[in-house]
């Protein structure tokens, strides 16, 4: 059967209606079958029948927890009554402080007409300084502007003259400012507005352009900050621990759309995304390079076939990947209660011993010898529980909870690495939070249409996460950027070094 991709929700019902309807009379059709082959074998297997239907049942239920269920893995923990929680304080909607606004006074006087007073007939005066304040929050309109530069010239006694500098230009001799450059920039990759939506959007406040224009202006710009973007890149590679991730990209060009892939690194300084052809192990070896570190990822075999290869890397696998495999069994088998409820002890003692080491971070030294030899005497005594428990269970091969042990022990070496190295978290998270940027930046211009095109995209996305993890403002971490390189030939990192 042709594989096609649903959109409307009432079409993907009925689909999924007729897709259990046919999966029924297939499970009939298998009890006949196997009643058939057992009666003509002499022998009755009820009980391997009532197995490899468990699994289709379980694999169906999956399929429409994907389609129709709620994507969150927050769970209750059992024997926990809702009842008794306390319940949350209300916080009220008043008023918000604005820091960052400008603020400015408007003086509302009366009329000429409403000077006079019904009651007396007389004209009324202002009492003094008396007024009445409130606040209100208003919106002051963009507009585009057609700036003519005028540049003072001047002479001296030898007869040469000169003109006053023009401002930073990203297209020496274009008509385009920087500043509009850049504000472009940030409503496509931080605010995904794809480039027609912005010519529309444009056109209602006067300006008439066109997306190749607009392309034009992200074209030049990314230039001037390739520098500062590869210099990410070699300073991430330099840390000591990684979080690494990929997501798919498209790049439609005209006679065909090809996916390639977004690959991530990531610490909480600072992010780098890279687009590639493809998701093979030699996109990865490329993007690593010699890094010696520990790198943070999924199970994904790519990374694994990096470390085999002979570069000195080290992996560390994510929890959270495993806790969502024994999630996602735990509705069809109750044992994976048990290793839910360890891996949550786990989370929960390594965020206490990570507040703690934040609040010493004074004495960082003797806190993290310390705060290593705690996190191993808490979380090893588990892990040996854990792993025990796996070798004791038995399932079907292809159930969801043997997939879920197997995944687990597969990647047992990684995921015990935190035991040995404070600065390596339990999980990959942050990796993909960084590249939730990128995933609806996707969903509303849909890829690249040229391999510049991915270029282009991985520098921003790069530059404004890097500005959003830092707490700058990413207009003028950009503009920044492009401007030391033109005037300086300067590199301008987002954080100190």
């Amino acid at each position: 059967m042709r594989t096609q991709t649903v959109t409307d929700l009432e079409h993907a019902k009925q689909m999924l209606a007729l897709f259990e309807s046919e999966n029924n009379r297939l499970q009939a059709r298998i009890r006949e079958l196997i009643a058939e082959n057992a009666r003509l074998a002499g022998k009755v297997e009820p009980e391997q029948l009532a197995l490899e239907l468990s699994v289709l049942e379980e694999q169906l239920a999956a399929a429409q927890r994907r389609l129709f269920g709620d994507s969150s893995e927050r769970r209750v923990e059992p024997n926990k009554s809702t009842a008794q929680k306390e319940p949350k304080e209300k916080t009220g909607h008043g008023r918000r402080a604005q820091p960052k606004l400008d603020t400015e006074t408007l003086e509302l006087r009366l009329t000429e007409d409403e000077l006079r007073c019904d009651g007396c007939c007389q004209n009324r005066v202002p009492l003094g300084g008396s007024f009445e304040s409130s606040e209100e929050i208003t919106v002051v309109f963009r507009k585009f502007v057609v700036r003519t530069l005028k540049r003072q010239r001047y002479t001296c006694g030898c007869g040469s003259s000169v003109a006053a500098p023009l401002p930073v230009r990203h297209i020496e001799g274009g008509r385009y400012s920087l500043d509009f450059a850049v504000e472009v920039a940030v409503d496509k990759y931080l605010d995904h507005l794809p480039l027609e939506r912005q010519v529309r959007r444009m056109l209602r406040d006067g300006l008439v352009t066109d997306s190749q224009t607009l392309w034009d202006q992200l074209d030049a710009l990314a230039l001037h900050c390739m520098a500062t973007y590869k210099a990410i890149c070699t300073w991430l590679l330099s840390q000591s621990v990684l979080g690494g991730d990929e997501t798919w990209w498209r790049l439609m060009t005209k006679s065909k759309t090809k996916r390639w892939w977004v690959w991530t690194i990531c610490t909480p300084q600072a992010v780098f995304h890279t687009i590639r052809p493809s998701r093979s192990a030699e996109c990865a070896m490329d993007l690593l390079g010699d890094y010696k570190g520990t790198l943070v990822c999924d199970g994904y075999a790519a990374y694994a076939t990096v470390r085999k290869s002979g570069k000195p890397i080290k992996l560390a696998h994510c929890w959270a990947h495993t806790r969502r495999k024994f999630f996602e069994a735990a509705q069809h088998y109750p044992p994976c209660e048990v290793p839910l409820r360890i891996i949550g002890e786990m989370y929960h003692d390594d965020l206490e011993l990570r507040m703690c080491a934040w609040a010493q971070s004074d004495t960082a030294h003797v806190c993290d010898k310390t705060c290593a030899a705690q996190r191993r005497a808490k979380q090893e005594p588990r892990l040996d529980a854990l792993k025990k428990w796996a070798y004791e269970q038995q399932a079907l091969p292809q159930s969801a909870m043997r997939k879920a042990i197997a995944y687990m022990l597969k990647h047992w070496e990684g995921l015990t690495v935190f035991l040995d190295d404070l600065r390596v978290p339990l999980d990959n998270n942050q990796s993909e939070r960084e590249i939730r940027g990128v995933v609806v930046g996707r969903k509303n211009h849909y890829g690249s249409r040229s391999q510049r095109g991915t270029e282009v995209a991985a520098i921003f996305y790069t530059l404004t996460e890097c500005a959003r993890l830092n707490g700058l403002d990413a207009r003028e971490y950009i503009r920044d950027v492009a401007s030391r390189w033109i005037t300086h030939r300067e590199v301008y990192l987002p954080f100190s070094v």
